[in-house]
């Protein structure tokens, strides 16, 4: 006896979300005093956050003394405090889920007198790369912060940095991350509907959520052969009819801005149960009669 299956009256009506992508904005800022004089150094972030990163911009405090660096983010001087500070001593670089992004490199800087606490923003959609002696504004990373898309936010974020040369330190007090991730889609469930039998139309339900509110693209591959032959934007219900008995493997899968989710439902597909016309039965009985 063929089963039916229903979709539950709650869902019957198609998933409605937003019409443009979103993003969620993570920023965390530590605050610390280290040193580094002809040597490296370093501090982390841990974010407890796991979305997907669609853009790093990095905030770093410091400065480079000529003679003794102070937690209040000055120097003291050192035998011709600020007039030695050899900047292209300096280098930061950010590490995260296996990847590294050089934001100065070794030589990058240059001149000899600074002394001044500076917050340098590194931005890949900056005009221009830091150069000279340090200072406030927004430049780009000496390799890009990219890197670190589609990785996932959550672990530790570490800045290192290096003083080349001793006698000359460079403090940094400051680290500000401002991540901007995407939330993937979540597939809570699949379902269908109607008499699973050959030539029989079967309705198709997908249950997404998307914590963004991100406008979806919703992809079905009723054969299997990873070619999607039904595509819908926003419209999580879709049709379809075999015309082939036994079991069919339905591939599904959902999409926004950043990132595609995949998920499979596999059906029993009856055939269709043909009677035998009743004249041709009674006649068959007349002739066994006969035998």
């Amino acid at each position: 006896m063929n089963k039916k299956h229903f979709l539950l009256p709650s869902i019957v009506a198609p998933l409605l979300v937003a019409t443009s992508a979103h993003s969620t904005m993570i920023t965390s800022t530590s605050n610390f005093f280290k040193q580094a004089d002809g040597s490296n150094n370093s501090h982390s972030i841990n974010i407890g956050v796991d979305a997907t990163v669609i853009d790093v911009d990095v905030t770093v405090g410091y400065l480079k003394c000529d003679g003794t660096a102070n937690s209040n983010k000055t120097c003291t001087s050192g035998g011709g405090w600020g007039t030695n500070t050899y900047n292209n001593e300096l280098s930061f670089w950010l590490s995260h889920a296996g990847v590294t992004s050089s934001l100065i490199g070794g030589n990058q800087l240059s001149g000899s007198y600074s002394g001044n606490y500076v917050e340098t923003i590194f931005d890949d959609e900056a005009s221009a790369k830091a150069s000279g002696s340090p200072s406030n504004g927004s430049f780009k990373p000496n390799s890009p912060l990219s890197g670190f898309d589609n990785k996932s936010s959550s672990g530790l974020w570490n800045l290192g940095f290096n003083d080349s040369a001793g006698g000359d330190p460079l403090a940094v007090y400051k680290l500000t991350l401002d991540i901007t991730t995407n939330y993937d889609p979540i597939i809570d469930f699949l379902n269908f509907g109607n008499d699973l039998v050959v030539g029989n139309q079967i309705d198709f339900f997908a249950d997404v959520d998307d914590r963004d509110g991100d406008s979806l693209l919703f992809e079905w591959d009723f054969d299997n052969d990873g070619i999607f032959e039904f595509s819908a934007q926003d419209l999580n219900i879709a049709s379809h009819t075999f015309s082939d008995a036994g079991s069919q493997l339905v591939n599904f899968r959902v999409s926004d801005q950043y990132s595609t989710i995949s998920s499979q439902l596999r059906l029993d597909i009856e055939s269709i149960d043909v009677p035998e016309p009743a004249g041709i039965a009674l006649f068959s009985l007349g002739i066994l009669g006969l035998l």
